[in-house]
């Protein structure tokens, strides 16, 4: 019970942090770019949150291919297949 990594949400721990390391890096970084890029600043810490944001949501996608979405993989497919071949060499 102590070492479940599942939350009642089924995010697990690591990814709330995640979430919230993600919404609070972009502002510390904003205070550190500030000296050396001016005003430009808030173009490039747009662009390093979009950037980080986007791998975040790939990560997400990709996490679970195993579902229902329409990008997870077909698996009855796969399997109809399977079975297919399998009943194919069990009748040769």
């Amino acid at each position: 019970m102590g070492g479940e990594a599942e939350t009642a949400g089924g995010k697990g721990k690591h990814d709330r942090h995640e979430a919230a390391s993600d919404s609070a890096g972009p502002g510390a970084e904003g205070c550190v770019l500030h000296g050396q890029f001016g005003w430009g600043e808030i173009v490039v810490t747009g662009l390093v949150t979009f950037v980080m944001l986007g791998i975040e949501e790939i990560g997400v996608e990709i996490e679970d291919p195993f579902g229902v979405d329409d990008n997870d993989l077909p698996l009855e497919a796969f399997c109809a297949t399977i079975e297919r071949d399998l009943r194919g060499v069990g009748e040769a």
